[in-house]
C-alpha cells in the first residue's frame, strides 16, 4: 500500500528540493539565492557579530565561485572577439578589484584608529563591502548572459526538436 503524505507537505518538499537545482541551472536564481541566504543567515544571527561575520563570509565565497561561473558561461557564448574584450574586462576588473579592497583595508584601519566603529561591526562591515564588489561583477555577467538569452546555452545540449 503506498503511504499517502499531505499534500502541503509533498509541495513543500517538493518546492524545496526545487529550489537548489533550479538555481543550479538558472544564473539569475543562483544570484538571488545568495542574496536570500544572506539575508536569512544575518537574520538568524541575530545581534552575534561573530555568526554575522561567518555568514558573510560564506556568501563571499558563494559569490566568487558565480563569477567564475558566469565568466565561464560567458565566455562558451561569446564570438572570438567579444571573448578577447571578456579576457581584458577580466584583467581590468582583478586589478580594480585589488585596489578596491586595498581601499577598503585603509579605510578600515583609519576607522579603527579613531575608534568610530565597534571592532566586530568594522570587520562585518569590512566583510560586506568586499561582498558587494563580487556581486557587482557577477549581476554585470548576468546581465551579458541576458542580453544572450536568445542564444542557446553552452552549457546544455543541443536540442532535437
Amino acid at each position: 500500500m503506498p503511504h499517502s503524505l499531505p499534500a502541503a507537505f509533498m509541495l513543500a518538499a517538493l518546492a524545496l528540493i526545487g529550489e537548489p537545482l533550479l538555481a543550479q541551472s538558472d544564473p539569475s536564481a543562483q544570484v538571488e539565492s545568495l542574496q536570500h541566504e544572506l539575508h536569512a543567515c544575518l537574520v538568524e544571527a541575530e545581534e552575534d557579530l561573530d555568526a554575522m561575520l561567518a555568514c558573510a563570509d560564506t556568501v563571499e565565497a558563494g559569490w566568487r565561485e558565480q563569477v567564475e561561473r558566469l565568466t565561464g558561461r560567458l565566455d562558451r557564448a561569446l564570438g572570438e572577439e567579444a571573448r578577447d574584450a571578456l579576457v581584458l574586462s577580466e584583467q581590468a576588473w582583478q586589478a580594480s578589484r585589488e585596489a578596491d579592497l586595498t581601499l577598503m583595508e585603509a579605510y578600515h584601519a583609519q576607522l579603527q584608529e579613531v575608534e568610530l566603529v565597534m571592532p566586530g561591526m568594522l570587520e562585518l562591515s569590512h566583510q560586506l563591502q568586499r561582498n558587494a564588489i563580487f556581486e557587482a561583477r557577477a549581476n554585470l555577467l548576468l546581465r551579458l548572459l541576458d542580453g544572450l538569452g536568445s542564444l542557446p546555452d553552452p552549457d546544455l545540449p543541443p536540442s532535437s526538436s
